[in-house]
């Protein structure tokens, strides 16, 4: 365990901070991004990358809620069902600094695919103006094995990033480029799309069902 959580903290030395930079670029990029509209007043993108022959996918959008409120929500891994009704279960594996950790996540599909499932560093970093960001990649690890009928999934790159635009009234942008490794439709993968592009839209929905209970 000890070996293993220094070669993971390893990893995050070498590649958390260019991960953070390619994350801030994609969030703040607009140029050939395809406008894929607005719906439940979060502005969807799409960015196909040549590297991974993955699409990148962006949404933004606002919460009358404040960054710290929406990242509890989001780190609470007991509530993630209350906002993503594809999420099986999920568990942080290991806490391997203050800010950063190793995580599990399991994710139902439309059948016949197969559960998804993801191992990922997330990591949490606080940005000079004020804003912060949470992200995750995926990494291999001896503490998290594979699942038999569970396909693992890779995650170049996620996150949130969390920018203050009053007390009570946050900017959220979210940031998603992976690949689920099944052989999904064309059409289900469109779908896909459409709903990671929504995790905005459903955590304001989520909070604001939270503050009229």
């Amino acid at each position: 365990m000890e070996e293993e959580t220094e070669r993971l903290l390893g990893l995050i030395q070498s590649q958390g901070a260019e991960k953070l930079r390619e994350f801030l670029q994609l969030e703040s990029s607009l140029e050939q991004w395809e406008d894929l509209g607005v719906q439940n007043e979060v502005a969807s993108y799409r960015l196909h990358s040549p590297e991974t022959g993955h699409a990148v996918l962006k949404g933004v959008g606002d919460i009358p809620e404040s960054p710290e409120t929406i990242l509890a929500l989001i780190t609470d891994m007991s509530r993630k069902g209350e906002w993503d009704e594809r999420f099986v279960e999920g568990r942080v594996v290991a806490s391997l600094s203050e800010r950063d950790r190793l995580s599990y996540q399991c994710f139902s599909a439309p059948s016949p695919i197969s559960q998804q499932d993801f191992v990922y560093l997330a990591l949490f970093r606080l940005l000079e103006d004020g804003s912060f960001v949470t992200l995750g990649f995926s990494v291999q690890s001896s503490l998290v094995p594979e699942v038999p009928g569970v396909v693992r999934g890779h995650i170049y790159l996620t996150g949130f990033l969390f920018r203050r635009l009053g007390p009570k009234l946050t900017r959220l942008t979210q940031v998603v480029h992976l690949d689920s490794k099944d052989s999904i439709p064309t059409n289900v993968s469109n779908q896909s799309e459409k709903e990671q592009t929504q995790s905005i839209s459903c955590l304001r929905n989520c909070l604001a069902k939270k503050g009229s209970d």
